[in-house]
């Protein structure tokens, strides 16, 4: 709602545009054309004005839900569906809940994650993750990918997941991310 008392609803909008690629929609008593595009421009999905049908509400929220979903990504994270990568902190959550993954694996995920829906070949992962200097078999990529995959497997599918791409090589793919 656009007129919350204390922090007005373009507040929020904005911290949860921040933080997450979440669902949102306005349910507000400002109807003005100028609030609605004001609405979808900061990156609200929907923008309802009051009065309103509760079936329609329902129905607005299935259609959005049905939307493939949005990805969030700068510097620091990114965010595909319930997955969220901290660059940072070097951390990864899924459904919120902090997954503990090995320091070798995790850079792998942290490189994949900067490159989201890019193929690489074993070699360049092993260049850019293990080092030019690596001595050991390439092989080490694919052991590594079986572990993320194990991690992350409750990962729904339709958000994204680690893709062997057959003679090639490996993917980050993050659906809706261009």
């Amino acid at each position: 709602d656009v007129m919350l008392p204390g922090m007005d609803g373009w507040e929020v909008l904005n911290g949860i545009r921040r933080k997450s690629p979440c669902p949102v929609i306005m349910l507000t008593a400002r109807g003005e054309v100028t609030d609605r595009i004001h609405g979808l421009n900061e990156g609200a999905d929907d923008y309802m004005t009051k009065p309103f049908e509760p079936e329609e509400v329902v129905a607005r929220i299935h259609a959005v839900l049905r939307r493939p979903p949005r990805s969030l990504v700068s510097s620091e994270q990114v965010v595909i569906g319930s997955l969220r990568i901290d660059f940072k902190s070097r951390s990864v959550y899924l459904n919120g809940a902090s997954l503990s993954i090995t320091p070798r694996d995790l850079s792998l995920l942290l490189f994949l994650a900067e490159h989201p829906n890019q193929i690489f070949y074993r070699e360049q992962l092993i260049e850019k993750v293990w080092g030019i200097d690596y001595d050991g078999s390439d092989r080490a990529v694919d052991l590594a990918i079986k572990r993320l995959r194990k991690a992350l497997l409750h990962w729904p599918a339709e958000e994204g997941e680690l893709r062997t791409m057959r003679g090639t090589g490996y993917q980050l793919y993050a659906n809706g991310l261009k």
